[in-house]
C-alpha cells in the first residue's frame, strides 16, 4: 500500500508540475525562403510568417507579454522579425553613442548561434541614442575566447550595423507593441565579415 501511494503521490507531483507549466514549449524555428525581395523596414508585409512561432513566459500574460518570432533566409542573409507584445516599447535607455556594448542590460533581443564558432548577437534600439544597434561577439559563452585557441581567428563587431546588418522597428498603434526586423549576413554569422 506505501508503494501505491508513493507511486500515486509522485504521478499527482508530476500531473501537477505540468499543468503549472504555461511558458511556451517550442523546440524549432523553421526558415523559410521570402516570397521576394525583403525591405528592412519594421513592416512586415514582404514576409512568409508560415513558420512563425509564439513565445511568452507565462500563458496568461501572453497578451501583454509575449513575441511572435519569424525567420526567413536567402543566399546572402538570415532574416528575422520579431513581434513584440510590450507594454513598454522599445524602451533601453542605454546611450548606445557611450557604451554601444550594453544593449543586453534593458530591452534587447539575445541571439546565440553556434556552428564551428560561437557567436553572440545583441539586436536592440537605443532610446538614449534614438537608433537601432547590432552588436556581435565571437567565442565562447563561459568567460569569453581562448587566448591560444582562438587568437586572432575572430574580433567583436561593436557595431554590426556598419559592417552590413540591417535593422528596423516599428511601434504599434496601440503604444503595446512593436515590430522588429533584422537581417543578418551570413558573411559575418561565419566570421567572415
Amino acid at each position: 500500500m506505501r508503494c501505491v501511494r508513493t507511486v500515486v503521490l509522485a504521478a499527482t507531483a508530476v500531473l501537477c508540475g505540468v499543468a503549472g507549466a504555461q511558458q511556451s514549449n517550442n523546440t524549432a524555428l523553421h526558415a523559410v525562403p521570402p516570397p521576394a525581395k525583403v525591405v528592412i523596414d519594421g513592416k512586415l508585409d514582404d514576409w512568409d510568417l508560415s513558420g512563425q512561432i509564439e513565445v511568452y513566459a507565462n500563458y496568461r500574460t501572453r497578451g501583454a507579454y509575449s513575441a511572435k518570432v519569424a525567420a526567413m533566409h536567402d543566399a546572402d542573409r538570415l532574416y528575422l522579425a520579431i513581434q513584440w507584445r510590450d507594454s513598454t516599447p522599445m524602451v533601453n535607455m542605454v546611450d548606445a553613442r557611450f557604451d554601444i556594448g550594453s544593449g543586453w542590460k534593458s530591452d534587447c533581443l539575445q541571439l546565440r548561434f553556434k556552428t564551428d564558432i560561437v557567436l553572440h548577437v545583441d539586436c536592440w534600439y537605443s532610446t538614449a541614442a534614438g537608433r537601432p544597434v547590432v552588436n556581435i561577439s565571437y567565442g565562447r559563452w563561459s568567460g569569453g575566447r581562448d587566448p591560444v585557441e582562438d587568437a586572432g581567428l575572430f574580433e567583436a563587431i561593436p557595431d554590426a550595423m556598419k559592417a552590413g546588418a540591417l535593422q528596423a522597428f516599428q511601434k504599434g498603434e496601440d503604444g503595446k507593441s512593436y515590430v522588429q526586423e533584422i537581417a543578418l549576413p551570413w558573411r559575418i554569422l561565419t566570421g567572415q565579415s
